[in-house]
């Protein structure tokens, strides 16, 4: 895929307003650059000291942590099975 900025940019910043337009720029500037190279299969540990990535800093709180005791219910799931079989 070619960089549409960049596409204006070559084209004097005109923007080919047509299919034919846009081929005949396409076909003049040639093809895109080869994509950027994926991401490792695993990211570096993060250095020594960074602030923010210890464990006490990035993990989520339970519910009982924020101060729920009994499970949450809401209405958007109890009983939503038997309601959707009524449809059927």
């Amino acid at each position: 895929m070619q960089d549409t900025d960049w596409l204006v940019r070559q084209n004097g910043g005109r923007a080919p307003v047509t299919m034919q337009q846009f081929t005949k720029l396409v076909d003049k500037l040639g093809d895109p650059p080869a994509p950027a190279a994926g991401p490792p299969a695993r990211l570096p540990p993060p250095a020594a000291g960074v602030p923010g990535v210890g464990e006490e800093e990035t993990s989520v709180p339970t519910l009982a942590e924020l101060g729920f005791t009994d499970p949450v219910q809401t209405p958007f799931r109890v009983g939503v099975p038997n309601r959707v079989a009524l449809r059927c």
